[in-house]
């Protein structure tokens, strides 16, 4: 699979009580009190250009990343659900010593 322009194709992680970002506690649970989903990414573009400027992403595949609950399409591939959006969607790129298991 080879994504265009600036997207990204997370797999969003299964639902926790409650996920720490940097201090931070975030409820990762499906209610109506949450806007934000915790990802992993698992595909991205190249890059793109914008403005006759060529851009790099700056997403890593295996990137931790946040994401608001309603950004970007649900794909079905080979029976897994995923998010594909682009990457001004992304809130958050959670670093080595933020991520909490």
């Amino acid at each position: 699979m080879r994504l265009l322009g600036n997207t990204v194709l997370v797999k969003v992680h299964e639902e926790k009580d409650d996920l720490s970002v940097g201090g931070l506690i975030m409820s990762t649970k499906e209610d109506n009190h949450t806007n934000y989903l915790r990802a992993t990414v698992v595909e991205r573009s190249d890059g793109y250009t914008e403005n006759g400027i060529s851009l790099s992403m700056k997403v890593k595949v295996k990137d931790e990343v946040i994401i608001p609950k309603h950004a970007g399409q649900v794909l079905t591939i080979k029976g897994t659900e995923y998010k594909l959006l682009r990457e001004p969607d992304i809130l958050v790129i959670l670093e080595n010593d933020e991520i909490e298991s």
